[in-house]
């Protein structure tokens, strides 16, 4: 005897046509339910869910009035998402909050119990106000059906018959407890959702801060050494096929030493932080700057010829004069020393770093407080490419 395979391939086709009342109700129901599980799969929005569970059961699935409450365990108060008003026309109660009274403390107790459609025949019917009272508008059929998270009761579906004042069918009773468990299912999918956004929000803030660490001073905020070499091969390869020019500045604080020995670190390091805002509020957004280590910045600076380089360092170098001192109420002015390079083709950045460094060593060996510069594309060097000290 041959075995049964243990799959079988079925082939579903397509409806011909959406399925009516007219073949029959509890088919049309169940085509509602499955029509409702889909849309609400596409929404990670609990209360837009309530919505669309309360316009079906009250437009399709021929209940009379339904709403979805929420339950807050710590403030012991019920709060509305959507519902039907009055007349059994849909509204948003997202308004209504109040705290469990007298009358509606039975429901509460009621629906603890999983799984059990509460139900009160011939009872009043409350609804809410805005200021939490509560208010008798008809007597009828009750039913109530909790739905839960991780072993608490998040809240209820609720539904009456004040309008056509007739008890659940059979049906109606098994949809209203799918429609429960269907809102149940939904919130865990939505909450669990939420909470993968969340941890993937904290990941996504943790990598954030750990590449700013690697790439930044922690000091001054400035980019460190490793982005300046990577910034430097991006703007290269821009700056080379739109043929512009850039040059390679290097500042040094003169005296840094002497500064942390005698005011101590702590007042070096309010140096340098000062420092990086002078340079924040004086470069343009073409230009960039690092701190390669101690007192020692980089910056890469877009200019057309040595002139306008110039202007840019003394810019740099006056301002850290007038008011780095002033900031440190120290006795006199801090000073810089600083070389640039302008190449005349752009070159790969060992080479303009070696001389940049030149430059630098120039500067300092010409008495410090000065500034070198050497313009490639220039027949001779400026005769004030070299600026003594004041």
């Amino acid at each position: 005897m041959d075995e049964l395979p243990l799959f079988r391939t079925i082939t579903v086709k397509p409806l011909e046509r959406p399925i009516s009342r007219h073949d029959g109700l509890e088919v049309y129901y169940l085509y509602q339910l499955y029509l409702l599980s889909l849309n609400g799969s596409e929404v990670n929005d609990f209360i837009e869910l309530t919505r669309l569970v309360v316009d079906k059961a009250i437009n399709h699935l021929d209940f009379d009035r339904v709403g979805v409450l929420l339950f807050e365990p710590h403030t012991q108060s019920i709060k509305g998402t959507w519902g039907t008003d009055s007349q059994g026309k849909l509204t948003n109660e997202q308004h209504m909050s109040s705290p469990v009274a007298d009358k509606l403390s039975p429901i509460l107790n009621a629906v603890q119990e999983k799984g059990q459609i509460v139900v009160w025949e011939n009872t009043p019917i409350v609804d809410f106000e805005l200021q939490g009272g509560v208010k008798i508008i008809g007597d009828g059929w009750n039913s109530a059906y909790g739905f839960w998270f991780e072993g608490e009761l998040i809240g209820w579906i609720a539904a009456d018959n004040v309008l056509s004042q007739q008890a659940f069918s059979p049906i109606h009773q098994q949809l209203f407890r799918m429609l429960g468990d269907l809102l149940g299912e939904h919130y865990r999918r939505i909450r669990n959702h939420q909470r993968i956004q969340e941890l993937n929000d904290k990941l996504a803030n943790i990598n954030q801060k750990l590449e700013r660490e690697a790439t930044h001073d922690h000091l001054t905020g400035l980019p460190n050494r490793r982005f300046f070499y990577d910034f430097f091969s991006r703007i290269r390869s821009i700056a080379q096929r739109e043929h512009k020019r850039f040059a390679l500045v290097l500042l040094d604080l003169d005296y840094f030493k002497a500064l942390n020995d005698n005011y101590g670190h702590q007042r070096g390091d309010q140096a340098l932080q000062s420092l990086a805002q002078i340079f924040a509020s004086s470069m343009r957004e073409s230009d960039f700057v690092a701190r390669m280590g101690g007192e020692e910045f980089a910056f890469i600076v877009q200019a057309d010829h040595g002139q306008q380089l110039k202007v840019f360092c003394q810019r740099i170098k006056q301002r850290i004069e007038a008011e780095l001192f002033v900031v440190l109420q120290l006795q006199k002015p801090i000073t810089a020393s600083i070389g640039a390079y302008l190449p005349k083709q752009l070159q790969d950045i060992d080479s303009m770093m070696r001389q940049a460094d030149l430059c630098l060593y120039q500067a300092k060996d010409a008495g410090r407080n000065t500034i070198v510069i050497i313009d490639e594309a220039q027949p001779a060097p400026e005769p004030e490419s070299i600026l003594q000290p004041n």
